[in-house]
């Protein structure tokens, strides 16, 4: 089952569990030296899928910013990918974001090697690519 929880309402294993996942994926795989954890996750809402032994499967973090709304950390474990699993995670992140933040610009800060998988659901580019942690990112808003 999906949930959605405040950093204040994770618990110690669940809280390891999506660090363990971030750090495999966006540090470890993708061969990048960067402050992975930081600040952000303190007031941001956490969105995960875990399986019956509590690893989390697909993560990703909503946050305001000023006038707009954002997500970020948007991951699924390797092993799950390829089976739809993303795509139920940016809904269940769109729907949190319509509960939670409704009525504000949503953009983000994507990887250009996905991409084309925010445009399928409904994002378009804005402006030009740029490095952010030594990794070509492009900014995206959302028709909401």
């Amino acid at each position: 089952m999906w949930q959605v929880k405040s950093f204040q309402e994770l618990d110690a294993a669940t809280l390891f569990e999506i660090y363990k996942l971030r750090t495999r994926v966006f540090v470890v795989a993708q061969h990048r030296v960067y402050q992975e954890v930081d600040d952000v996750d303190w007031h941001a809402r956490h969105v995960f899928l875990q399986d019956s032994q509590g690893a989390v499967l697909a993560y990703a973090r909503v946050y305001r910013e000023a006038d707009i709304v954002s997500f970020g950390r948007v991951v699924v474990t390797p092993e799950a990918r390829g089976t739809g699993l993303g795509i139920e995670l940016v809904q269940h992140v769109l729907a949190v974001i319509n509960s939670d933040f409704k009525g504000l610009p949503i953009e983000i800060e994507a990887q250009v090697q996905v991409e084309s998988f925010y445009k399928r659901l409904g994002f378009t580019s804005v402006g030009a690519p740029f490095a952010f942690e030594s990794t070509p990112h492009i900014r995206m808003q959302h028709a909401n």
